[in-house]
């Protein structure tokens, strides 16, 4: 009975970290600029830095 409970509850645990991650997944999926804009401004940096050459 004890190692039931504990198996139940290791699946519940599994089961809301791999839904948490997929909905993770699923909002930088549909936003993917989120991520680009943590680059751009340094990408905009080096541009501006070569130039000058």
């Amino acid at each position: 009975m004890k190692k039931t409970i504990i198996i139940i509850l290791n699946l519940i645990l599994l089961g809301g970290a791999a839904w948490f991650g997929y909905q993770k997944y699923q909002d930088y999926f549909n936003n993917p600029w989120t991520a680009m804009a943590k680059f751009e401004p340094t990408l905009l940096k080096w541009r501006l830095v070569f130039r000058d050459r």
